[in-house]
């Protein structure tokens, strides 16, 4: 571990090298390094201190033997029968149900366009990203610790998995490690948005499972997108391959083989919507601080303020929800993006702190 130079003042630490120093799991020279690391300037003493009041609170005081959720280990055995479209057919496992769309979608003529690169940051509020441990609801079976990532409003987070592959969380989302990743298994739980490398492991699938829809690769980057508000997954390939399929619950679904370029919408009837050359960077920009809508309607839309800002959208007008939205922001603040989006659809916004009213 290195402690970030002098030139980045007010730099943080990934909260996955806080978690082991915090918990008393360094060596004692990277131990050493982030002592020197908060020296440096007198806000990351402070800083650091803070983090390490929210460590405690979420709980990573806990013993490290905790039973897991029942529905963890519920869903672990079904996750092992994801296959391609060129599988042959077996006996009990049902095709999948596909409809192909085009790239090109026409732009309506409700559009805004607000491609402002500013300098300013996303306001955060509550948005740190917390990893700890929890403890299973009372009478679930055995199996062992789970590590939870989580990020709030506007939050976003970097975690480094056992295996050496990497995770990027969204704001809003949660990853659920069990015990054993990397070793028995590479398999995880998802809400919300994700982009994953993946370190290639012929013997072990990288399994994602997101609400209901799994994801798997051996050795790839995608995204996975399914908040609990999103009426369909959402599985775009960056890298390599990935095999999607619906899990129900009930008799397994055979999968669609994704490559490159290729998205999947999975509802919750198990209807897969492919599209074979997708705007990966549409994506995929979040990482980057980007909030992007291509033909969004305002509805949806509303989500995401609510999602990256905690703003409130309160949309009075029904004939204004399903209005299309294009438009893109990098990086910038609510004070910005509510103002543009009102003169962009005509509309009368009154704001009283995190709540918007909008009407016609």
């Amino acid at each position: 571990m290195t402690a970030p130079g002098p030139e980045s003042a007010h730099a943080s630490l990934p909260w996955e090298t806080m978690d082991r120093y915090f918990a008393g799991e360094m060596t004692a020279g990277e131990a050493d390094a982030v002592r020197r690391w908060a020296a440096a300037d007198p806000s990351r003493g402070a800083e650091l201190e803070a983090l390490r009041n929210l460590w405690r609170a979420a709980g990573a005081s806990i013993p490290s033997q905790f039973d897991v959720d029942a529905g963890w280990r519920a869903f672990k055995g079904r996750m092992r029968e994801v296959t391609s479209l060129d599988s042959a057919p077996s006996a009990g496992r049902a095709m999948p149900r596909l409809r192909l769309v085009g790239a090109t979608r026409k732009r309506s003529k409700w559009w805004w366009s607000a491609s402002l690169a500013a300098a300013a940051a996303i306001v955060v509020v509550g948005g740190v990203s917390l990893m700890r441990q929890r403890a299973s609801a009372p009478g679930a079976a055995a199996g062992g610790a789970v590590r939870e990532y989580v990020t709030g409003v506007g939050g976003r987070t970097e975690v480094t998995l056992a295996d050496g592959s990497r995770a990027w969380l969204g704001v809003g989302s949660r990853l659920r490690v069990a015990e054993g990743y990397g070793v028995a298994h590479r398999e995880l739980q998802m809400e919300g948005e994700g982009y994953f490398a993946v370190a290639p492991d012929a013997k072990r699938p990288f399994i994602v499972n997101a609400n209901g829809v799994v994801a798997e690769a051996l050795g790839t980057e995608f995204v996975v997108r399914r908040h609990a508000d999103d009426r369909v997954a959402t599985v775009v390939v960056v890298e390599g391959k990935v095999a999607v399929r619906a899990d129900s619950g009930g008799a397994p679904r055979r999968g669609v083989a994704l490559t490159a370029g290729q998205l999947a919408e999975v509802d919750d009837d198990g209807l897969i919507t492919l599209t074979p050359d997708a705007d990966v960077a549409r994506y995929t920009g979040w990482r980057e601080g980007r909030l992007e809508f291509q033909g969004t309607p305002l509805s949806q839309v509303s989500r995401e303020l609510a999602r990256w800002y905690g703003v409130d959208l309160v949309i009075e007008d029904s004939a204004l929800q399903d209005v299309p939205v294009i438009g893109t922001f990098t990086n910038m603040p609510a004070s910005a993006v509510i103002p543009n989006l009102c003169r962009s659809l005509n509309a009368r916004c009154d704001r009283d702190g995190q709540r918007v009213r909008m009407r016609e």
